[in-house]
């Protein structure tokens, strides 16, 4: 089975730019910011997580998380957020 590639490069992105982006523009922001608190994003833990804070939505949105840019590496077990996204959106999480 394919692991998450934990050495993976960073894509050439501001994630301070990208994560004020986000903030602006989704209303997956409040999703993503709990998701950032995990060190791997696990199925179980992506769909709970939908049905708590966005219970309306469509499961849709979990492949659209799964696949997203902002997500370094993922395979059918888990996925992983790129390290300097999740740290900006964790800081911002603090500061609420």
């Amino acid at each position: 089975m394919n692991q998450p590639d934990f050495n993976a490069q960073a894509p050439e992105i501001d994630p301070l730019r990208y994560v004020d982006r986000l903030a602006e523009e989704s209303g997956l922001y409040p999703l993503l910011e709990l998701l950032a608190l995990a060190i791997r994003i696990e199925p179980h833990l992506l769909r709970n997580a939908r049905l708590r804070v966005l219970p309306q939505s469509d499961v849709s949105i979990e492949t659209e998380i799964w696949f997203s840019p902002m997500m370094r590496s993922q395979n059918v077990q888990a996925c992983v957020m790129w390290d300097g996204i999740a740290r900006e959106m964790v800081k911002r999480l603090k500061k609420d």
